[in-house]
């Protein structure tokens, strides 16, 4: 996925999700936040860009925005949706192509789509919870927590720390064997938090913790592994009653254990095969990319959620700004 980082001004969510955060804080109405913008690149289920918001409505045919979504179907996209907030906290819904390639079907604004890497921010808030809960210290070792698991060639858990995980400078490698193995079949092939990790650490590590930044998955894996540990229950379970139950997100959900079916309206997931035809991958079994990669919202409410955040938390006393902010960015 190709990140692009805007702004937009919104009004904010409710105080409670806040509350879980940090207790003294409250989100400021019509105070700028970053959102993301995301363009499917190797599994072509359509673009769509995300703004934060609150109610939505048609699209202006004649928008810059409408052109913008119509441009990407232009260029190859089978269809783009995007949600675009104005001022008063009114999101507008812009969607163009088709959701159905066969059928010829329309896409629609408020379908559903698998956001992908955007999932990681879900993820590192809860972990920010947990550290506001002081079940978990930002600054310890990851074998505080998971004493042995995060340890390889190169990869010392007594050394990277439950911060650095948030914001991947410690050079873990990522899975090139796994995804070798699953790429002509990881469609239907179910793949454990623990054999993420193991996948990534039979590699030796590219490069000396905190060296350098490189975007990876398995820090967020082993952030999922951690809110497991600590929480004893399911990543799913904690995503969905710490986030998505606390906001209000009706049209956002955790896929859970061997669900592969995207629920209700969604355009159709596709992917180019060797010969370089699009060929539809919408039912798949999304656990390949787990912490990192697995929330399916709409637009919309992916926009409510980057509201629900855009005020940095306050972890004792100090505010972690790479934890959450800086990935936003990225």
């Amino acid at each position: 996925m190709e990140s692009i980082t805007t702004e937009t001004t919104t009004e904010g969510p409710p105080d409670e999700f806040h509350d879980s955060l940090e207790p003294e804080r409250r989100l400021e109405p019509n105070a700028a936040t970053r959102a993301t913008a995301a363009a499917a690149a190797a599994i072509a289920t359509g673009a769509w860009f995300s703004l934060s918001g609150a109610e939505t409505s048609n699209a202006s045919p004649n928008s810059a925005t409408q052109h913008a979504v119509e441009g990407l179907v232009e260029r190859g996209f089978p269809a783009a949706l995007a949600a675009v907030t104005a001022t008063g906290g009114k999101i507008t819904g812009y969607a163009a192509g088709v959701a159905d390639r066969d059928t010829g079907k329309a896409a629609d604004a408020d379908g559903y789509v698998r956001i992908g890497s955007n999932t990681k921010t879900y993820t590192v808030v809860v972990v920010l919870q947990l550290v506001e809960e002081g079940l978990i210290e930002l600054d310890a070792p990851i074998d505080t927590y998971l004493p042995g698991l995060v340890h390889g060639e190169g990869i010392d858990g007594s050394v990277i720390t439950v911060g650095s995980c948030c914001n991947t400078p410690l050079g873990f490698p990522s899975t090139p064997k796994l995804w070798r193995a699953t790429s002509s079949g990881f469609r239907d092939v179910y793949t454990s938090p623990r054999d993420l990790r193991d996948a990534a650490l039979e590699t030796p590590g590219p490069f000396a913790p905190g060296e350098r930044w490189e975007y990876i998955n398995t820090g967020y894996i082993v952030l999922g592994l951690l809110v497991e540990r600590v929480t004893q229950r399911p990543l799913f379970e904690q995503v969905n009653e710490r986030i998505v139950e606390r906001l209000g997100l009706e049209e956002t959900y955790f896929p859970g254990v061997g669900e592969r079916k995207i629920r209700g309206e969604h355009p159709k997931g596709y992917h180019t095969d060797a010969t370089g035809k699009l060929v539809g991958i919408s039912a798949l079994d999304p656990s390949w990319g787990w912490s990192a990669g697995q929330v399916v919202p709409t637009p919309a409410d992916l926009n409510r959620f980057m509201r629900g955040i855009r005020r940095r938390p306050r972890c004792n006393g100090r505010r972690h700004r790479t934890a959450v902010d800086d990935h936003r960015r990225r």
